[in-house]
């Protein structure tokens, strides 16, 4: 009786994997660049015009700032925080949220 419902629990657990799947590679369809680019501005100021240290989105250009969310997620510039934010956005939703905040100025 154990084994049947063992195969029947990783019969259920495959169904789901399979499932999943699709869902996971189609993951950027729900996807919310302005609501990503809001996150940006807690610490980068309204707008990305900071007042402090934190550099200045709006004295970025789109490149640059692409260029610097990849460097930091792939580790070739450090960081205090940005290395670890940067690592939850693939390449298409880091395009997305810097076109969002490049066109907001």
């Amino acid at each position: 009786m154990m084994k049947s419902k063992m195969k029947a629990w990783y019969a259920a657990a495959a169904v789901a994997a399979a499932i999943a799947a699709p869902t996971a590679v189609q993951a950027d369809v729900g996807f919310n660049a302005a609501l990503a680019a809001a996150n940006c501005y807690n610490c980068h100021g309204q707008g990305g015009a900071s007042t402090s240290k934190i550099p200045k989105l709006t004295e970025m250009t789109q490149k640059g700032m692409v260029e610097s969310l990849k460097a930091f997620r792939d580790g070739t510039k450090a960081g205090t925080i940005m290395n670890r934010i940067s690592k939850g956005y693939n390449d298409a939703q880091i395009d997305a949220i810097t076109a969002h905040i490049a066109k907001k100025r």
